[in-house]
């Protein structure tokens, strides 16, 4: 079974990436490759597959935010493909990344730049430009690229954490909510079905007593 494959226009199936085949490889090496979709385990064994198999002799460039964004890409498409939730710390996991340094990125702490000719075009390579310009001006901004990038990311995974909570009425979902992007006690989440009563974190809480032994605890970051 290829399930990360694409066809072309010969009708040959060919990757696009190479994470894709290794995700490929490691599904396909299960004894029952259908577990993926509702064994987290498995899916947590797939990320450090790619990692040690892919990003440990590949590392990423932190400059390079672009690049790190498309992989992103990658990332929640696998995610969405096998009913799983994206998350920056299961990010940072598989492309070998500590997670202060995103934070740091969230928090703008990154002193990266953008560089402009005189005219006002983007210099994407500027060394290589640099070189071949040496005596013409430019002109250097601080970019914010990795903070908004970063904040695109967190903003994708609450997306996906809160239709979790209304279309599949899931507490995990709820609870990280409240826990991760400051959802709050008194804010009621309305359920899937119209005709039930809104759940509030107040039911939440009880439920997450009932089920685990004890009640909600906070915490930072994701």
């Amino acid at each position: 079974m290829r399930g990360n494959t694409v066809q072309t226009q010969d009708g040959a199936e060919v990757y696009i990436n190479k994470i894709l085949e290794l995700a490929d490889d490691y599904i396909n090496d299960l004894d029952n490759p259908d577990e993926i979709k509702n064994n987290n385990n498995l899916f947590n064994g797939l990320i450090k597959y790619i990692s040690v198999n892919y990003f440990k002799n590949n590392p990423v460039d932190y400059s390079d935010i672009e690049y790190i964004d498309s992989i992103w890409d990658l990332y929640t498409s696998l995610c969405y493909k096998y009913n799983k939730s994206p998350t920056i710390i299961e990010f940072c996991l598989m492309i070998n990344i500590s997670r202060d340094t995103v934070w740091d990125w969230k928090k703008n702490n990154t002193r990266a730049y953008k560089y402009y000719t005189i005219n006002g075009e983007l210099i994407k390579d500027f060394p290589s430009w640099r070189m071949n310009h040496p005596k013409d001006e430019y002109r250097q901004e601080l970019s914010t690229t990795h903070c908004d990038t970063v904040k695109k990311w967190l903003a994708e995974c609450e997306q996906a954490l809160y239709r979790g909570a209304t279309e599949k009425n899931s507490v995990g979902c709820i609870f990280a909510l409240k826990a991760n992007y400051g959802y709050t006690e008194t804010a009621p989440i309305p359920t899937v079905n119209t005709h039930q009563q809104e759940l509030t974190m107040q039911d939440i809480q009880q439920r997450l007593a009932q089920d685990s032994g004890g009640g909600l605890v906070e915490k930072e970051g994701e």
